[in-house]
């Protein structure tokens, strides 16, 4: 049977989890109170996302613009989509980070809840290991596939959260994350959540690769948004 992936369907995909958060934040409930400081904090978790840069590897970065309903609903403090390809083989990875002003907004925005809702089916999901600086944490790995007519299609998710608690905390557990959305301080400092999509007609050797070099990548703007508020 065919396989194949990347496909304007493919390539909006990631993204398409946007549109569900705006509507799970619609329910959101009260907003946490806002910390002093906040302001310039959300200003600097701005600006060191804003500095990724385009070129991660061998991967040169095209931006995606985020729908203006995801900007009225989510009124995120920063959203980034970017879409990195390969020029010697058009291989290609998205990469997502959402960061939210209050931790609540973020609940139920995840990928068990997206992509299903989009027609992908979930496949596998695994805890892996990742390496941002000389921090050690623990991110989802999660496999979707769908049928469109006889081709079968496939696509690989690398996801993480990240709170400013504690100097910073990346953490794959949405139970977690619940308990930090009821933080008053912490919650109304926001979260962050990172994912990084492969399509699937890419080697692993190159999504390895991609893996590593991206979390490089988007390291220093993790360590802001980690940091919270400076004393």
């Amino acid at each position: 049977m065919a396989r194949r992936t990347t496909t304007g369907l493919g390539r909006i995909a990631p993204f398409a989890c946007i549109a569900v958060l705006a509507s799970l934040m619609l329910a959101g409930g009260l907003q946490a109170r806002t910390p002093a400081g906040a302001d310039a904090y959300r200003a600097r978790v701005r600006h060191a996302i804003e500095a990724i840069p385009y070129k991660i590897g061998p991967a040169v970065g095209s931006d995606v613009e985020p729908t203006r309903a995801a900007q009225l609903l989510l009124t995120p403090n920063k959203i980034f989509q970017r879409r990195y390809t390969d020029p010697s083989t058009g291989w290609a990875q998205s990469l997502m980070i959402v960061h939210c002003n209050d931790a609540r907004d973020m609940r139920g925005h995840y990928p068990p809840n997206c992509y299903p809702a989009h027609g992908w089916n979930a496949e596998s999901a695994e805890t892996v290991g990742i390496t941002l600086e000389t921090q050690q944490a623990d991110a989802m790995r999660y496999t979707f596939t769908r049928r469109d007519d006889l081709i079968d299609r496939r696509m690989t998710v690398l996801d993480f959260f990240v709170i400013p608690e504690g100097g910073g905390s990346v953490f794959a557990d949405m139970k977690k994350m619940g308990r930090t959305a009821r933080s008053s301080d912490v919650g109304g400092l926001g979260v962050a959540q990172v994912q990084i999509v492969f399509d699937e007609d890419s080697s692993p050797e190159w999504r390895e690769r991609m893996v590593r070099e991206s979390l490089a990548a988007i390291a220093p703007a993790i360590r802001v948004i980690g940091e919270g508020v400076r004393k």
